[in-house]
């Protein structure tokens, strides 16, 4: 029986949560784009000089004509760069938060798990990357909880024969039966236990 856990909403207010892998991809998109924009330029300079030449003869006036067009381009991308770069760096922030945010928050919550706290609860926000990596492992979670609950509830009944059968054998003449009966189910738990264990497969040490 799978038990119901709180579920407790939580926000991220930090952007950057993973600065080695955000920067990263953050300066790859960012490469991209200035390379695309720069080949894009290049190759609209020679077509546009190469229009300039073929559509105004004249050397002085082309030479003027070609000065002041340029000018006015240089202007612009002195401009529109560094606000094309503002723009791709925060796109690419809220772009990689959607990834590093639950790369960060499954790397905390297996940190609880690894230390023995299963209760933790495996959620991402709305919008999140990683979402069917989150299902499996909220699944892993209670199948893990659902195992050691019944494990605790055997360990349970084992402390309480073992006290049962302490107390009767502590009496001076104990009842034979009623010790038989006791280790009886004993013997059944740790059958249990046994198969319980059988399928799982640890590390070895």
């Amino acid at each position: 029986m799978q038990e119901k856990r709180s579920e407790k909403k939580f926000h991220r207010r930090k952007y950057i949560v993973l600065p080695s892998s955000q920067l990263k991809y953050i300066g790859i998109m960012l490469a991209t784009v200035l390379l695309t924009s720069l080949a894009v330029g290049v190759g609209v300079y020679l077509t546009l000089m190469d229009a300039f030449y073929k559509s105004v003869p004249n050397v002085s006036g082309r030479a003027l004509f070609v000065e002041g067009a340029f000018s006015e381009a240089n202007q612009f991308l002195l401009i529109l760069i560094p606000v094309l770069v503002m723009i791709v760096v925060i796109i690419s922030i809220l772009v990689t938060h959607k990834i590093a945010g639950p790369e960060y928050r499954l790397k905390n919550i297996l940190d609880a798990i690894g230390k023995g706290d299963f209760a933790v609860s495996v959620k991402l926000r709305k919008g999140d990357e990683l979402q069917s990596l989150a299902v499996k492992i909220e699944e892993v979670n209670r199948n893990i909880s659902y195992m050691i609950k019944n494990q605790k509830q055997m360990l349970d009944r084992l402390d309480i024969k073992l006290r049962l059968l302490a107390k009767e054998a502590k009496k001076v003449k104990p009842d034979r039966s009623k010790l038989s009966f006791l280790a009886g189910n004993l013997d059944d738990i740790s059958m249990r236990l046994k198969e319980d264990f059988s399928s799982v497969k640890i590390h070895k040490f």
